[in-house]
């Protein structure tokens, strides 16, 4: 009776260490490289070793969750072992313990250098991203020989320094959200140039002067400044919101009833 205990628990424990997952050569292991801070610093190759000693290069799947996808060869595999290298043939620099593959899951979300200790979920690839696409007009009523407009924020949508000549632009938020911040110049140094953020997902009507920029409410359909040929000068003035303001003002004004930046 005490050989027959012996056996069944030894075959027990054989049957447990044997256990294989059967992969058809389409399906992926995920891993979060960084769940380990610098697995992926210096540019590391990304490598995965089966337990049959078959290699199997990661490819980027998510980077900006730093997430790799290792396409795993069809075959019966029951551990995984993670790997950061110079190049795909190189040795190891780091790596994991041999990770047992369990029943489910695809995505190892936690795992430490020369252990087997993992954690497994299910991979969800994250939404993709909606792109919104916004006018931005610029009047140029500034008194510079040359105007510019430059944006950089995620990327530089109007090209690298000085920006483009353009007036008529666009740009684009990403789910929503946009930070550009624009430069208004002449390109001449640090002389004769202006700023303004744009912060929020809509369209913009800007007008930028020698001595500011101002964004036009929707609906103004024309403005002058007290520089252009003709404006008033005198006369009472008042803010968009029917406030009586002084000449030392700044903002679009009415003033004998006609709107004017002053």
């Amino acid at each position: 009776m005490k050989k027959l205990f012996t056996f069944l628990l030894v075959a027990i424990a054989v049957s447990s260490l044997s256990y294989a997952r059967t992969f058809d050569g389409t399906q992926k292991i995920y891993l979060k490289a960084n769940a380990v801070s610098w697995w992926t610093n210096d540019n590391a190759v990304q490598r995965a070793v089966l337990d049959d000693m078959t290699p199997v290069i990661g490819e980027i799947e998510d980077a900006d969750r730093s997430i790799y996808a290792f396409t795993i060869p069809a075959g019966d595999y029951s551990s995984i072992r993670f790997e950061r290298a110079a190049t795909a043939e190189a040795d190891a620099w780091n790596q994991t313990g041999d990770i047992s593959i369990p029943a489910e899951g695809d995505y190892v979300t936690f795992f430490a250098q020369n252990s087997t200790d993992a954690t497994w979920d299910t991979y969800t690839p994250a939404a993709p991203v909606v792109y919104t696409t916004h006018h931005l007009t610029v009047t140029n009523n500034t008194s510079w020989t040359g105007f510019f407009v430059y944006a950089w924020g995620d990327s530089e949508p109007y090209g690298g320094w000085p920006g483009t000549d353009q007036t008529s632009l666009e740009f684009q938020d990403a789910d929503g959200a946009v930070t550009l911040h624009l430069i208004f110049h002449q390109d001449n140094g640090e002389d004769n140039r202006q700023l303004f953020d744009i912060t929020e997902a809509r369209d913009y009507n800007l007008v930028v002067t020698d001595s500011g920029v101002t964004e036009v409410a929707t609906g103004i359909e024309s403005v002058q400044t007290d520089k252009a040929e003709g404006s008033p000068k005198t006369g009472v003035r008042h803010n968009l919101s029917g406030q009586q303001v002084g000449q030392g003002y700044k903002g679009i004004v009415i003033v004998n009833g006609k709107k004017v930046i002053q």
